[in-house]
């Protein structure tokens, strides 16, 4: 599904660059964190409530990882995992309980040490990157022992990141959704064949 993913995007980067054209040479004030979070809220990636997208709310742990499983086309597995998770603080009500359990399940979140996840509290740029990384297969066992640096430096490495960043700022929407957007061009890594899927 992730392939649909990828064709849906370029689509919709083509009819934005073809419509607007003209409106990007005369004004340029859109920026980068803009132009992704307008292709996630495109692409279903992230939706917003009955007061819109509010782009520069904070976005929760479990906002996250429900944005990573749409990315994945994960959906009707989160869906399927609904109900009972591995962490205290999330109860099988949850809203986000399938997205959570997906995640675990798949290794692209594995929680704190004390047993909880803090689906409410905000994630970081550092968390949000390592989650990405698991999501596209990079999850060595080497880099869990070197949080947060092994992840950004491999983040790098895969193309998702530019740079390494300095600071683990807590994210907006716009933030996040350059992130998730972004990882829709890293090939996903195959763990079988150890080769890349693009």
């Amino acid at each position: 599904m992730r392939p649909l993913m990828k064709i849906i995007s370029a689509l919709v980067v083509l009819v934005f660059i073809c419509t607007n054209v003209s409106a990007e040479n005369s004004n340029n004030t859109t920026s980068n964190y803009d132009y992704c979070l307008n292709q996630c809220v495109s692409l279903g990636i992230l939706k917003g409530d009955d007061e819109g997208i509010r782009p520069y709310l904070k976005i929760t742990r479990a906002e996250a990882i429900t944005a990573i499983i749409r990315v994945f086309s994960l959906e009707e597995v989160a869906g399927n995992n609904f109900g009972t998770t591995a962490f205290k603080d999330v109860p099988k009500t949850h809203w986000a309980s399938g997205c959570i359990n997906t995640g675990f399940i798949r290794g692209i979140v594995s929680g704190e040490s004390d047993g909880m996840f803090y689906p409410e509290n905000n994630v970081t740029r550092f968390q949000l990157i390592k989650m990405l990384v698991c999501a596209l297969g990079y999850d060595e066992a080497g880099l869990q022992n070197n949080y947060p640096s092994a992840y950004l430096k491999c983040a790098a490495d895969i193309g998702l990141i530019t740079s390494e960043p300095k600071e683990d700022d807590v994210l907006t929407r716009s933030a996040a959704a350059e992130l998730l957007y972004g990882s829709l061009f890293v090939p996903v890594l195959d763990k079988t064949s150890g080769k890349q899927d693009s």
